[in-house]
């Protein structure tokens, strides 16, 4: 799949008529540890505990001002570089945990390179983060679980994993 079509994820012919809502993705990787950062979510229930972060892509906002927005507000982190797109038409239903609308949602991704763990911004969760437990993760990506909801994730920590070996990093 290339970046202008779209992968469809469990969604009928009468779901794809619905709004989309866009958003946007992280595949953050810390070249001197090897190691890749994870959303955690372990007040909720089922198999959606392991993610990516990542948004909402709010009004007047781009993919790259969202995702620099959504990193900071989730990690702290100030000092990465935003390195390519690993796709951005994954469309799959709404989140159940997090969208009250129904809307189907439109994933982008990006391969991100942590530079510095230094000089961390203060973060910024919403409500429904801090009532889920949400936490970030360093693990290696055969310790990711992503599971349910957040399978889909999965496409994007391939092309991450590959472009990484492509760069030598």
């Amino acid at each position: 799949m290339n970046s202008s079509q779209e992968l469809i994820i469990n969604l009928s012919e009468s779901d794809l008529q619905k709004t989309r809502k866009k958003y946007v993705r992280a595949v953050v990787f810390n070249p001197q540890t090897k190691l890749f950062l994870f959303s955690y979510f372990p007040n909720i229930q089922g198999d959606n505990k392991q993610g990516l972060i990542g948004g909402g892509i709010d009004e007047g906002e781009d993919e790259i001002q969202a995702l620099t927005r959504e990193i900071i507000e989730e990690t702290g982190f100030t000092n990465f570089e935003i390195m390519e797109k690993l796709g951005g038409n994954v469309l799959s239903p709404k989140d159940p945990e997090f969208d009250t609308k129904d809307i189907i949602k439109q994933n982008a991704a990006y391969l991100v390179i942590l530079k510095s763990q230094a000089n961390l911004s203060e973060t910024s969760l919403s409500q429904r983060e801090i009532e889920t437990g949400f936490s970030v993760e360093w693990k290696l990506p055969s310790e990711i679980k992503f599971g349910g909801f957040y399978s889909q994730y999965n496409i994007f920590l391939e092309r991450a994993l590959q472009k990484i070996q492509d760069l030598k990093l």
